[in-house]
């Protein structure tokens, strides 16, 4: 019963990566659709999409900050 388990999660586990890289690579396209009509290489984050500003500072703890704009600002 155990390896039955295992294997539901280990399937499950596939399905999820296989969507998150089939948006990678949807992502990617959308920039590089941008990049040939206006020539240059936009700036896709989660932060330029939603409008928040460089200076976004939610909680204004050092540590925190620097994660959320880690995440928001800087990942592509």
């Amino acid at each position: 019963m155990d390896w039955l388990i295992f294997a539901i999660c280990v399937v499950t586990l596939i399905g999820a990566s296989e969507v998150v890289a089939l948006g990678a690579v949807i992502g990617l396209g959308y920039q590089a659709l941008q990049w040939v009509q206006t020539g240059k290489w936009p700036s896709y984050t989660l932060g330029s999409q939603l409008g928040f500003p460089g200076d976004f500072q939610p909680t204004h703890w050092v540590l925190v900050d620097r994660v959320i704009h880690c995440v928001l600002l800087d990942a592509e």
